[in-house]
């Protein structure tokens, strides 16, 4: 999808693709004001290449963000950020690889009753956007596929975030690596908080 501004998806079932549904945006149309995903099922999503210099990485997500401009500057109110809202509601997986593969470049995202489960990598990421929360949420049995990093329920870098009222049970350890546990904090988180939340069976 395009330059989606003002664009609401709702009751779709999506699958048997290498990745789902991918938002792009070009500079010109940067500050696009929101796109909703309600009640969607992301499933059987096998992924594409990722990484060159690992073998077994791959970009698998039932939605991401793509940016014509990597090096966009948007401030801390949300001025200059290519898309301000993506919302996620009610949405379900099944072996997607992940629910969400970014989303770089957004400003407010918000993830909400969401059940996300039997991922091949990741739960979800929320990795290069600001602003925002994940709310009464379950995380559950991700990293099912072999890889050669760790597997999570949450891959966060996001600056003033809240993930609230969530579960996340049941993620493994991949080989010999260390992670597979419920919330792996990146490089660059800022003002994160964590509340009212079960870590519960994770590696």
């Amino acid at each position: 999808l395009k330059n989606a501004n003002g664009f609401v998806m709702n009751g779709l079932s999506v699958g048997y693709a290498n990745l789902g549904i991918k938002l792009v945006y070009e500079e010109a149309y940067y500050e696009s004001e929101y796109v909703r995903f309600e009640n969607c099922h992301f499933h059987d999503i096998y992924g594409v290449t990722q990484l060159d210099n690992v073998n077994g990485i791959y970009f698998s997500a039932g939605i991401s963000t793509g940016l014509e401009n990597s090096n966009f500057t948007g401030d801390a109110e949300g001025n200059g950020w290519p898309l301000r809202g993506l919302y996620i509601d009610g949405c379900t997986t099944n072996d997607a690889g992940s629910l969400v593969a970014g989303p770089t470049g957004v400003y407010g995202f918000y993830m909400t009753d969401c059940i996300v489960e039997n991922n091949g990598y990741y739960g979800t990421t929320v990795y290069g956007c600001q602003n925002g929360y994940i709310d009464g949420c379950i995380f559950r049995n991700n990293g099912t596929r072999s890889m050669p990093v760790g597997s999570c329920g949450i891959m966060m870098s996001v600056q003033d975030f809240t993930v609230k009222n969530t579960v996340v049970i049941g993620h493994k350890r991949q080989g010999s690596d260390p992670d597979g546990c419920g919330i792996d904090f990146e490089a660059g988180c800022r003002n994160v908080t964590i509340e009212n939340c079960l870590f519960q069976e994770n590696a």
